[in-house]
């Protein structure tokens, strides 16, 4: 990939699907590679299509290692049903403003985000994993969120370590250090 890039264009691995289309990821594993450079190092837009359709998507991604993404790590958004996204490493780039190690918009996990090693950047406003809704739909239960390492450097604005707002989820035995001279929040929950 374009290891310098940061136009939003350049998606290591990209899934741009549409809301509603009826098609959807099912039975996609992303297992031990290693992905470098990009804007995004996975980009995953409506993996389930719909809410109705993503019960019948299924994404796995564990034990990938993924370098110097310009802006995101993993970036989910809407209607994505995971069957994990564990034992990652992510360590974004040091070249930008704003940067998310994981984003999750409208997921469902349902063996957990377990043992991932995230690592951000950005001299401005950082967040290692951003998570909204998780589990809100088409899950049997609550997600786990367990025994991930997330280490946000630098940061003038704000520092968010672990974000999570509105999700069903168990969260145990996370290791969080935020640093820099802004606002900084090692585990942020709201609703």
């Amino acid at each position: 990939t374009y290891a310098s890039s940061n136009n939003s264009m350049y998606r290591v691995v990209n899934y741009a699907n549409t809301s509603g289309s009826g098609n959807y990821l099912k039975d996609v594993r992303f297992i031990k590679n290693t992905l470098s450079g990009g804007y995004y190092s996975m980009y995953l837009y409506y993996a389930g299509s719909s809410s109705t359709d993503m019960e019948n998507c299924l994404i796995t991604i564990d034990s990938n290692t993924m370098v110097d993404a310009y802006y995101y790590g993993i970036y989910s958004y809407y209607y994505a049903k995971y069957k994990s996204i564990s034992y990652n490493t992510v360590i974004m780039r040091s070249s930008t403003s704003t940067q998310y190690g994981i984003y999750t918009y409208y997921t469902t996990i349902d063996d957990g985000m377990i043992g991932n090693r995230v690592v951000t950047n950005a001299s401005s406003t950082n967040y290692g994993m951003r998570l909204y809704y998780i589990n809100s739909y088409a899950a049997d239960g609550l997600a786990l969120i367990a025994n991930n390492e997330v280490i946000c450097n630098g940061g003038s604005s704000t520092i968010y370590g672990l974000y999570c707002y509105y999700n069903t989820a168990k969260i145990y035995h996370n290791s969080i250090s935020v640093s820099g001279t802004g606002n900084a929040y090692a585990l942020y929950i709201g609703s």
